[in-house]
C-alpha cells in the first residue's frame, strides 16, 4: 500500500512539472513575440518553481537550484550543510561557487546534462533549461562526493585556514558530505 501511494505521489508530481513546464513554454513564447532580451524571471513564477523545488528535493534527498543565463539563482531548496554553513557563508569561497556556476554554464550543452567538480571539491551536476531551443537557465543539483573520489585532506585544511573557518567542525561537516555511485 506504502508503495502504491509513493508511486501515487511521484505521479502527482510529474503532472504538476508537466503542467508547469508547458505554462513555461507558452510565457516563453509569449515574450519572446516582444522581441526583448527574455530572462527566466520574465517566464517563470519564482513562488510556484520554489514550491516546487521543494517538493522534489524533500522527496529525492537532492539540494536543487535553478539560475538563470544571467548567473543569479532564483530559486534553491535543500542544499548540503558544508555549503550552507561554510562555503556560502564566506564572501570569498561564494565567488569561488560563482565561478564555478559560471565555467559550467558557458560550458553547457542543451543535449545532456554535465557532471563536475566545483572549485572547492565538491561534485554538482547541471541540466540546462531550454524552451523553444532557447537556453534560459540550469538546473544545478549536487554537493555531494562520488564514491569513488578521494577527498585531499590537505587542501581542505588549506581551505579551512584561508577562509578563516574553524577546522575541525569544518571537516566534521565534510564527514556528513554524501557519496554516490555514478550510476546513482
Amino acid at each position: 500500500v506504502k508503495r502504491v501511494l509513493q508511486e501515487e505521489q511521484a505521479q502527482e508530481k510529474s503532472k504538476k512539472i508537466e503542467t508547469v513546464l508547458f505554462e513555461l513554454e507558452g510565457r516563453y513564447l509569449e515574450a519572446l513575440s516582444d522581441n526583448e532580451e527574455i530572462l527566466l524571471t520574465d517566464i517563470i513564477d519564482v513562488k510556484q518553481f520554489q514550491e516546487l523545488l521543494e517538493t522534489i528535493s524533500k522527496f529525492t534527498g537532492f539540494p536543487l537550484a535553478i539560475i538563470g543565463k544571467d548567473n543569479v539563482i532564483h530559486v534553491s531548496a535543500g542544499g548540503q550543510e558544508i555549503c550552507k554553513k561554510f562555503h556560502q557563508a564566506n564572501p570569498e569561497s561564494v565567488k569561488l561557487c560563482r565561478k564555478s556556476d559560471s565555467r559550467i554554464m558557458k560550458n553547457l550543452s542543451p543535449e545532456k546534462p554535465v557532471m563536475y567538480s566545483c572549485e572547492l571539491g565538491l561534485t554538482d551536476c547541471a541540466l540546462p533549461i531550454v524552451v523553444s531551443d532557447h537556453h534560459v537557465g540550469t538546473i544545478f543539483t549536487g554537493q555531494f562526493f562520488l564514491d569513488d573520489q578521494k577527498i585531499d585532506i590537505q587542501r581542505v585544511i588549506e581551505q579551512a585556514s584561508k577562509f578563516g573557518l574553524d577546522e575541525d567542525e569544518y571537516l566534521d561537516t565534510l564527514e556528513k558530505v554524501p557519496r554516490y555511485s555514478r550510476d546513482d
